[in-house]
């Protein structure tokens, strides 16, 4: 049952992660050739650098989760290719182990980087939050697109949960593919 819900949330969130992906590329490409055409022109939109910069950031580390989900994220299987069976897919759940409690770390300095709880307790008021605890997270403004960067930072604390996701399903699957006698 719960193995079940688990591959199906993975499943689905690795389909949003693909579209999104896809979509990310397109905008980068027409970021890119907008870029090319307007400095072509002597008229350069120094924000369209900015932006496809960003871009590759999300599209990366959305491409890095799908691809936990997939399990076609970068690895060594030398050692594992020469173990047996049953201890190669004991370090495979050693690696989701570790895997799981970096997205779970992540998430944890996410959550103390935005610091809602102080955030609320200073009425949303981002600038008292900011002299209060000196996180000034909500204070910095991107250079020319001039939105705040804690919008684009947003990907990290996203992508911590989805990778959470991934890697307790992948945790899940090959914990319970271990045979007894390995």
């Amino acid at each position: 049952m719960i193995k079940s819900r688990l591959n199906s949330w993975s499943d689905t969130i690795a389909r949003l992660e693909r579209f999104a992906c896809c979509a990310l590329v397109a905008a980068l490409v027409i970021l890119i050739l907008l870029n090319v055409a307007t400095r072509a022109f002597n008229m350069a939109l120094f924000w369209v650098d900015e932006l496809a910069v960003y871009t590759m950031i999300w599209m990366t580390l959305l491409g890095a989760s799908l691809l936990l989900h997939e399990r076609r994220h970068v690895s060594v299987t030398l050692l594992i290719s020469e173990l047996s069976e049953g201890k190669a897919r004991a370090l495979l759940v050693c690696v989701d182990v570790l895997v799981l409690a970096f997205a779970v770390g992540l998430f944890a300095m996410c959550v103390a980087w935005y610091d809602l709880v102080a955030l609320s307790r200073y009425g949303f008021d981002t600038g008292e939050f900011a002299g209060g605890t000196y996180n000034f997270i909500y204070q910095e403004p991107t250079n020319t697109i001039g939105i705040q960067k804690y919008w684009v930072w947003m990907i990290v604390p996203i992508v911590s949960l989805t990778m959470t996701l991934h890697a307790l399903k992948n945790l899940v699957q090959d914990s319970t593919s271990l045979s007894p006698k390995s």
